[in-house]
């Protein structure tokens, strides 16, 4: 897509876009990605035919949003920051979840944060990652309808719920410097991989996939919940998707 200062706002569909600087992934999210265990800042994107190159900073556009929706999606990232991401690997923090043990995996109840409104945010990252012209994201693909269901449940205007998994490492010095989105068209699910969050999306209830972490599939129940995935399992999966994308980018 391209993005200029007087296209419309394709979230509002009626301001102009004229915000600069949107961040792909919320900030909080993208210091994270590029900052290693030594405190120096060093991501990776996988661009074009599998080049992996560094960045140091989270993925940014300019006019990709008006400033009103930029501000909607900011109160949302501070619920999700101050509810959740700062906080899920701090065991005193953790100790105030229930936690269920699953076959390779734990579940996580928070109460601190309401179904819809940790929907409605990742939502939104799944749309900014599909409205960017960041060559990185162009993997990332939604239907008409599928973007129409994304605008209606951030604005809340028409909210319907999309049921998704959330999958976290329970290490707490845990970070992939890796950023990703992508969208299966064989599969029909819509994947983020955000430094240390996997996010799978599913438009579609009768999509195979959907039960892979069957007990971690998120609905509209209260409080929500995500997947805590031992360090050694965590670290497979992130590899072998890794190489997924290097390879579907390197055709």
């Amino acid at each position: 897509m391209s993005n200029k200062e007087f296209n419309i706002c394709p979230l509002c569909n009626e301001n102009r876009a004229t915000k600069k600087s949107s961040h792909i992934f919320p900030r909080f999210m993208g210091v994270s990605i590029a900052k290693t265990s030594d405190g120096k800042r060093k991501g990776f994107t996988i661009g074009e035919k599998g080049k992996v190159r560094v960045s140091q900073d989270s993925p940014k556009e300019n006019y990709i949003l008006c400033p009103n929706c930029e501000s909607l999606i900011g109160k949302l990232e501070t619920i999700l920051a101050n509810n959740l991401i700062n906080n899920i690997k701090n065991a005193e923090f953790l100790s105030e979840f229930s936690i269920e043990q699953h076959s390779g995996y734990k579940k996580a109840l928070i109460p601190t944060i309401k179904n819809k409104d940790l929907k409605r945010v990742i939502l939104s990252m799944l749309l900014r990652a599909y409205i960017t012209s960041r060559k990185e994201f162009s993997n990332c693909k939604l239907s008409p309808e599928q973007f129409q269901i994304l605008r209606k449940a951030i604005l809340d205007e028409d909210y319907t719920d999309v049921p998704m998994v959330i999958l976290t490492s329970t290490d707490e010095n845990y970070s992939s410097n890796f950023y990703c989105a992508y969208s299966s068209g064989d599969s029909g699910v819509h994947l983020l991989w955000i430094n240390d969050y996997w996010i799978h999306i599913f438009f579609d209830e009768t999509n195979p996939h959907i039960n892979q972490f069957p007990a971690v599939l998120l609905r509209e129940e209260e409080p929500p919940f995500i997947g805590l995935i031992p360090p050694k399992n965590w670290e497979i999966m992130r590899q072998d998707f890794m190489k997924t994308m290097i390879k579907l980018n390197s055709k």
